[in-house]
């Protein structure tokens, strides 16, 4: 996992920069860095489309990038893709369109349940976005929903097993899915995670700005534009850090583009609090900068531009710099460690012996910002 840009890091002015460049090496490639470029190119030309068309293959590129290329053209309406390409981003728009109903038919006939009981729902992320632009399908891998409170929680797990779904249970929520079937289908929080630790009571916030409408059949609540963005860059950053979901990392800008641009009053203070009630600022801070290396001046810095966000974000770096050079690798081969052959296997004792008591220590150290800041300094 070491590298040079994680080991060049100074923590001064640039350090962050030094870091967002990382995430990008590892998360962006060109062929995603032109599309995006084309994406977001203000008064998009035939002719501009044509050059991008040129060096660009579908079959190669993937259906779930390729689906990005069809949102451009539905935008662009004057625009026309070749012969080639035309029908395939076509057939593209119909294969999620189907999977987007299939799953929005089981939210439905949960939902309407949870209706009966004077329970409505926030429907969350991809779920909320397919709403608010029905002409665009989804990359869903399972509908997102919130409910107020641990009663609410648990009437709505009590009601998904009755309608024959299997559940799996997380700290924060709970997965639905079909009986002889891991795909998830429906996942219903009682709170967000943020893997930070914030008063729970910050839900009824999101909730009190939400405005309700019928989603899919069910009364529901609908997040606000700025909850939906402080969700959608809380979880970018998250997923970046721990190498998660990373496929749906290009529709974040979209969405984050057409959320500020549809509510003229957008209100970036809304984002910010948000992010201080949540302890939070740092998925904020690394996601802005993240997203401005991608599309320079996408989102406004002056968002994190302040001391707090700023010291909160180079005090993370820090921590992830340091689990990722000079813990992670001992962390995965003390994971590999048989303990049942370590006194019958002399090879599996000496790699035991080599590994635990340094996994001891960096884990220990991994406890302490003040540990972290001292090894830094002494291993430079």
């Amino acid at each position: 996992m070491a590298n040079t840009i994680y080991q060049k890091f100074n923590f001064d002015a640039t350090s962050i920069d030094d870091f967002t460049e990382q995430w990008y090496s590892e998360f962006v490639t060109a062929d995603d860095q032109n599309l995006l470029n084309l994406a977001f190119t203000k008064d998009l030309s035939q002719n501009e489309l044509d050059l991008f068309l040129a060096n660009w293959d579908i079959e190669a590129y993937g259906g779930n990038k390729a689906l990005l290329l069809a949102y451009i053209l539905k935008i662009h309406t004057h625009l026309k893709a070749p012969d080639y390409v035309g029908p395939r981003l076509a057939g593209l728009l119909k294969f999620h369109r189907f999977h987007n109903l299939q799953k929005i038919a089981h939210f439905t006939k949960v939902g309407k349940k949870l209706n009966n009981e004077s329970i409505h729902p926030m429907i969350l992320k991809g779920g909320a976005m397919k709403f608010l632009r029905p002409e665009f399908p989804r990359l869903m891998g399972d509908i997102d929903i919130l409910v107020q409170n641990p009663k609410e929680f648990d009437t709505a797990c009590e009601i998904s097993k009755n309608l024959g779904y299997d559940l799996s249970f997380e700290v924060h929520s709970v997965d639905l899915h079909l009986p002889d079937s891991e795909e998830n289908i429906l996942d219903i929080h009682h709170y967000i995670f943020l893997a930070t630790d914030y008063d729970k009571k910050f839900i009824a916030e999101l909730f009190s700005r939400a405005t309700k409408h019928k989603v899919f059949g069910v009364e529901s609540c609908v997040p606000s534009n700025e909850d939906m963005v402080f969700l959608a860059l809380t979880n970018l950053a998250k997923n970046c850090v721990y190498h998660t979901s990373i496929k749906g990392m290009m529709y974040t800008l979209f969405d984050c583009k057409f959320l500020q641009e549809t509510k003229k009053d957008f209100d970036w203070n809304i984002v910010i609090q948000n992010s201080k009630k949540t302890n939070s600022q740092i998925w904020l801070f690394l996601a802005i900068k993240f997203i401005n290396r991608i599309i320079p001046n996408f989102l406004p810095e002056h968002v994190i531009n302040n001391k707090t966000i700023t010291k909160a974000g180079i005090k993370y770096a820090k921590k992830i710099m340091f689990y990722r050079i000079y813990r992670y690798e001992t962390h995965m081969k003390c994971r590999t460690c048989d303990i049942k052959k370590i006194f019958s296997d002399f090879e599996e004792f000496k790699k035991y012996a080599s590994t635990k008591p340094k996994h001891f220590v960096l884990k220990n150290i991994n406890k302490s910002e003040i540990l972290i800041d001292l090894y830094l300094k002494f291993v430079k």
